[in-house]
């Protein structure tokens, strides 16, 4: 299934991951930046997705077959998290608001 998101056409893997982005940026007090370097922890295949497309890419090292690493935005990603955060806002991640149309996932306290 595909969703469309800043005229991009977006798989559910994506959505997933760009969605933990989001929410790792909202958690505790203050929300971070987006230029954040830490906002996906995770295995190089299970970030191939958004890297493949250009959203994320490795923050600190070249990516090395199973071994976690940390993710960060690229120019794209970062553009589709300000967008998500002007249409939803920054709220504390425990009250997350529903966002059916980005991550079919509803997440509550």
């Amino acid at each position: 299934m595909k969703y469309k998101y800043l005229s991009l056409k977006l798989t559910c893997a994506q959505c997933r991951l760009l969605g933990e982005a989001w929410r790792r940026l909202r958690v505790g007090s203050q929300p971070k930046d987006v230029t954040y370097n830490m906002l996906g922890l995770g295995f190089p295949s299970e970030y191939r997705p958004v890297v493949d497309a250009g959203l994320m890419a490795p923050s600190f090292r070249a990516e090395t077959p199973r071994i976690m690493g940390w993710y960060k935005l690229t120019e794209v990603g970062r553009a589709i998290i300000r967008q998500m955060v002007r249409k939803h806002g920054y709220k504390s991640c425990y009250d997350t608001p529903e966002v059916d149309s980005i991550v079919k996932v509803r997440v509550s306290a």
